[in-house]
């Protein structure tokens, strides 16, 4: 939708926001240290929380015509969606060493 109204996202938008980086890298280093299923599991529900608040930032922001904002917010939403890609990845991981 962003690229239909000219305002696409650029690689590296992020990189200034070191706090928000800080926060990515903690959280991704919490799912590459669960030990456990369940370990793994509250990070999700906690991530997709998060992701959930973003989607509805995200529609406001687009309902609002506000482009800029909701490119920032829809980048940002995909560091975390690639978290839980990572979070499922980890999940099957420890599922097949259990079987």
């Amino acid at each position: 939708m962003l690229e239909l109204k000219k305002c696409p996202l650029v690689d590296g938008e992020m990189a200034n926001n070191l706090a928000f980086l800080a926060d990515i890298m903690e959280t991704n280093e919490e799912v590459m240290e669960a030990t456990s299923l369940e370990d793994l599991s509250g990070i999700s529900k906690a991530n997709l929380i998060v992701l959930a608040s973003y989607t509805q930032q995200v529609s406001s922001a687009f309902d609002n015509n506000d482009l800029q904002r909701a490119r920032q917010l829809v980048s940002e939403m995909m560091y975390y969606s690639s978290i839980q890609d990572k979070i499922k990845d980890r999940e099957d991981k420890m599922m097949s060493t259990v079987i």
